[in-house]
């Protein structure tokens, strides 16, 4: 008898979360949630960055190096030099090697810079990630 009870009582506590997943899907289904939106929801906020268009800025080897920053389904889409008037030309050539990493690596963590333009490189990885700080999915 002890083995029909607890076989009863399960059966009520899969019902009743039957039940309770059936009014659940219903309330949500009235306020406009559909099984793709919840995916789309749980998708985002396992994003790491929020998709859109951010500014950043660091100091290069010539000075103030200015960037922006696209994301696009999480990650870095595109990065553009807004302004590095100061940097040396032949120093920048070189140290444009880390966009095209971050751009591989849709993230500006875990790159190097490019030696014999360590600061210039270091300057590009810093404003990309000063962008990349608002763009942080809370």
């Amino acid at each position: 008898e002890k083995d029909y009870r607890y076989a009863r009582t399960q059966a009520l506590i899969e019902e009743s979360k039957e039940d309770m997943q059936q009014r659940l899907d219903e309330a949500l289904k009235a306020i406009g949630y559909t099984h793709e939106s919840m995916e789309d929801i749980s998708a985002s906020a396992n994003q790491k960055y929020v998709d859109g268009i951010y500014a950043g800025e660091a100091e290069g080897y010539g000075g103030l190096v200015q960037v922006e920053v696209t994301v696009s389904g999480g990650s870095i889409s595109d990065i553009t030099i807004l302004y590095a008037g100061r940097e040396d030309a032949a120093y920048l050539d070189m140290a444009m090697k880390v966009v095209d990493d971050m751009l591989a690596a849709g993230d500006a963590d875990n790159i190097d810079t490019v030696t014999g333009a360590t600061f210039s490189s270091k300057g590009l990885i810093n404003a990309v990630k000063a962008a990349l700080e608002v763009a942080e999915n809370e």
